[in-house]
């Protein structure tokens, strides 16, 4: 399961105590553990992206032209922006902040359902592993189900 942290309903288990911690990966580990002993099944392995999936698409930002005609001043804009955060996990969760809103700023076409999905791909897994690290621990944790 993978869900986004950022527009969670107020009533996701753990809500209150997850929310006020300080980081989004903490907000998202705290969430995913509570949501675990809610259903209290050992296969299931809940996942909270930080903040949205669109995080995963600033891991390069200028991957979004190859799909968009993005002007170049708008790129660097969303790029300098990319670059305060120590890694794209951490671009917070803000009404006027998050991930796809800062993408929307600059693309008012961009269509998640089909651009996000092609981006990550073409950003790799790899990629992706090291740039979101709570993202590359759960993909870990799903590799070694079978060990």
């Amino acid at each position: 399961m993978m869900v986004d942290l950022y527009s969670l309903p107020n009533d996701f288990p753990g809500y209150a105590a997850g929310m006020a911690m300080p980081t989004g990966r903490q907000k998202a580990d705290a969430l995913q553990q509570s949501l675990a002993q809610e259903m209290a099944d050992a296969r299931f392995l809940p996942y909270l992206q930080c903040h949205e999936f669109e995080a995963l698409v600033l891991v390069e930002p200028p991957r979004l032209c190859t799909l968009y005609d993005v002007p170049n001043a708008q790129m660097q804009a969303l790029c300098r922006e990319c670059a305060a955060f120590a890694t794209a996990e951490d671009i917070n969760l803000g009404q006027h902040s998050h991930p796809k809103y800062r993408i929307e700023q600059r693309i008012q076409d961009y269509d998640e359902n089909v651009a996000g999905p092609l981006l990550a791909e073409d950003i790799g897994l790899a990629t992706l592993r090291v740039q979101c690290p709570h993202f590359g621990e759960w993909l870990t944790r799903l590799e070694h189900l079978d060990a």
